[in-house]
């Protein structure tokens, strides 16, 4: 039976052991001399009892002391304590237990230096998430699920009061001031990003955040999601992106289109002052200062040809802002808009002048006002030298007023022939928006019926069921703001069958600033619908077709590789050489017909199947692959480094296949390298991830080749392939909605960037 004493047990054994005899001879030599026995055999065993006391304090005290010796200094702490041996051979139960006891406190130093590597090495990687967690712009906050914090950046700190241990879930609306967005209205408690991660929920919801750290308020989208353990829920992950200039950007349209709306009504109301003069010097001048009004500049100018028969000659005014005195006229560096006049014999009478804009430059939208303005000032230009006529010439007054009465129908005939004649469908309502007033041919050739069937009706019967609540909710929006309502409808056509429609409509007001009527435009865009499904097919069909080709490929070439295979059994002993030779190049033909066909089934299930979005580590993936690539080739020595913390999310399968044609093609093309190196990485410049190599490299000028299938930059002879890789790269980046490109120069390596939206 083996002892199972401790090593202090062991020792006191031992002491024990070594002064038994010394009490033993004690014992006898007092019975001796209390029996009178003889003074030699007392004088011996004194003697002897000197020696064993000697023997014992030089072999088993002094062994025992420095070996408890060293057990008291390692369990101080020093792990470097030994038992003296001196250099003896281990002999002796205490020599044993020495040696034993020094090869435990070795294993035990080792052991704790490893410890401390493996600290050091854990440390380092908590450096690195950290560094990235508070490089990260989106705040990151995880909890557990009494809302203590587990882990928080700084991106947060700076929106959240995030010191502390944390908040249980239910005070978390007021600690962190979490508003439902344009509301005054702080969120129900149940209703929180952290709450609903709490019930398992995982999803995204827009927040307002006011609080201490940001009282002028921040909009937030925040993606929330469960954390789980054996036992469920355990806490929630939030993280929060600041969407607030993207609000503004909204606001920003919403102002221009309100400018814009501006602008319409102070054109409409520019309509009405210059149709109201009837001489022409005050015509001109309200010309001038009303373009310079409506559209926005420090300089407008009018300028008239001699008309037949005027002596007067031709006419010139201006209109300016105080920056452009009396008499002085804009830099030619000014920028500036100038547009015709024309009357209604489409003849040039002169020219609208618009220099110096208030606020940057003449945009498109005021070349279009300027030349509705230059249009009502030929007509009003026209009325005045009428009326001036009329004034000048008292004969054959109701005969020119015929006369320019007559023109003025021919201008609004051709006004409406131009609205009938517009491919899109023009249409008027009165100022309530719920009776039409006019509809241009375009409606009649696509809806059908007559005047009598639509005007003064809604319109609404045209309309699509399906999509008339939502065109009357838009309208009434439009209606309570006074603003231009967009969207895309259905109109039912004459045939039975609905045509996709994009509309748009706004208000017109009068004079006292009141809506007098509502126009609007819808322009057909069915065709486009159709063309957009139409490729969607066809894109469908061809992966199909290719698909098929790929299976249909297989069959003949399986019989081409066998039958091959038995001719070349059957003149294993032909004397001509060339024969062997043939069919040898059939098979390696065979064997890379293979390879093509293996590509594109590859690429057309990239192509074909759904995606399963998780996170993905990058990092992982390029490094089973790097591996793999060095098992095939044991012989090459490639330098190789992989930066850590590559997550993503996409589709694993996917992405695994991605790193595997970007690692395969930089291992292939750094084969004739004297030092062959691959990188994978992250820029933090532009959030690109890459694949990096020194190999052969390629001119950018071939670029644009290098991710179609079937396209090559190197020979086979050179190196071996099917330039299917890069294309199926391509299409994984592209079903994730990033982008690839490449960066290279021969002789200098190449560097493969991509970027994923998920």
């Amino acid at each position: 039976m083996q002892s199972r004493l401790s090593l202090q047990g062991r020792l006191a054994v031992l002491v024990l052991a070594a002064t038994a005899p010394v009490a033993a001879v004690s014992a006898w030599a007092h019975f001796a001399l209390g029996s009178g026995f003889f003074a030699a055999t007392l004088l011996a065993l004194l003697s002897g009892l000197a020696l064993a006391a000697w023997y014992g304090r030089r072999f088993v005290v002094k062994p025992t002391r420095q070996i408890l010796g060293a057990v008291h200094r390692i369990e101080g702490g020093q792990l470097d304590a030994r038992v003296p041996l001196l250099g003896r051979p281990a002999r002796g139960e205490f020599a044993r237990i020495g040696s034993a006891f020094n090869l435990m406190a070795e294993s035990l130093q080792r052991r704790q230096h490893e410890l401390e590597s493996e600290l050091g090495r854990s440390r380092s990687a908590y450096a690195v998430l950290d560094t990235v967690m508070n490089s990260m712009q989106e705040g990151v906050i995880a909890v557990d699920r009494n809302g203590r914090f587990l882990m928080t950046n700084r991106a947060a700190a700076n929106l959240f009061p995030v010191e502390g241990a944390g908040a249980p879930p239910v005070d978390w609306v007021a600690a962190f001031g979490l508003y439902q967005p344009g509301t005054e209205a702080l969120y129900p408690g149940e209703q929180t990003p952290l709450a609903r991660a709490m019930h398992g929920e995982e999803g995204d919801m827009l927040v307002q955040v006011r609080n201490r750290l940001v009282p002028q308020g921040r909009l937030l989208r925040c993606n929330y999601c469960p954390l789980h353990d054996v036992n469920g829920v355990a806490g929630g992950l939030l993280v929060f992106t600041d969407v607030t200039a993207l609000e503004r950007a909204e606001a920003n349209l919403l102002q221009h289109l309100r400018e814009f709306s501006a602008m319409l009504q102070r054109t409409a109301e520019a309509a009405q002052a210059i149709t109201r003069n009837q001489a022409l010097g005050r015509t001109l001048q309200e010309v001038a200062d009303q373009s310079r009004r409506v559209i926005g500049a420090h300089y407008a100018a009018i300028r008239l040809v001699a008309a037949d028969g005027d002596a007067t000659g031709p006419y010139w005014t201006r209109s300016a802002s105080e920056r452009y005195p009396a008499g002085e006229h804009p830099a030619k560096t000014e920028a500036r808009l100038i547009v015709p006049l024309v009357n209604g014999r489409d003849e040039a009478i002169g020219e609208l002048e618009l220099a110096d804009k208030y606020q940057g430059s003449f945009s498109d939208r005021d070349e279009y006002v300027a030349i509705e303005l230059a249009q009502l000032a030929s007509i009003a230009i026209e009325n005045a030298r009428l009326f001036g006529q009329v004034h000048e010439l008292n004969a054959g007054l109701e005969a020119r007023i015929a006369q320019r009465t007559a023109e003025l129908v021919r201008q609004g005939r051709l006004y409406r022939t131009l609205a009938e004649q517009a491919p899109e469908v023009v249409w008027n309502t009165d100022a309530s928006g719920t009776q039409l007033t006019f509809l241009n041919r375009a409606w009649y050739d696509l809806v059908g019926g007559t005047e009598a069937d639509w005007i003064g009706r809604s319109g609404l019967g045209a309309i699509h069921p399906d999509d008339r609540a939502a065109v009357s909710a838009n309208w009434r929006r439009s209606r309570d703001t006074l603003s231009t309502f967009t969207g895309i409808r259905r109109l039912r056509a004459r045939d039975g069958s609905y045509h996709t429609m994009s509309y748009k409509g706004a208000p017109v007001f009068d004079e006292n600033g009141e809506v007098a009527f509502w126009v609007g435009i819808d322009s057909d865009i069915t065709e486009l619908k159709a063309i957009e499904e139409a490729l969607r097919t066809s894109n469908a069909e061809l992966e199909a077709f290719s698909y098929s080709v790929s299976h249909d490929l297989r069959s003949p070439l399986g019989a081409i590789d066998g039958f091959s295979r038995a001719l070349a059994g059957r003149l294993e002993s032909h004397p001509d050489a060339k024969v062997q030779h043939y069919l040898s190049r059939i098979q390696a033909g065979v064997g890379r017909m293979e390879q093509l066909i293996e590509a594109l089934l590859g690429l057309s299930r990239v192509a074909r199947e759904p995606l399963h979005p998780e996170t993905v580590d990058l990092a992982a993936l390029a490094r089973e692959s790097l591996e793999a690539l060095q098992a095939a080739e044991p012989g090459r020595s490639v330098a190789t480094h992989v930066a850590d913390g590559l997550l993503v999310q996409g589709d694993a399968r996917l992405l695994r296949i991605l790193v595997e044609n970007l690692l395969g093609n930089a291992w292939k093309f750094t084969s004739k390298a004297p030092e062959p190196c691959i990188e994978v990485g992250r820029d933090e410049a532009d959030g690109s991830y890459f694949v990096r190599d020194n190999g052969v490299g390629f001119e950018m000028a071939y670029a644009g080749k290098l991710f179609s299938a079937f396209q090559r930059l190197h020979t086979e002879a050179e190196f071996p392939g099917t330039g299917i890789g890069l294309a199926t790269v391509r299409r994984i980046v592209s079903r994730h909605r990033g982008r690839v490109w490449a960066e290279s120069a021969p002789g200098q390596g190449t560097t493969i960037r991509f970027t994923l939206a998920g």
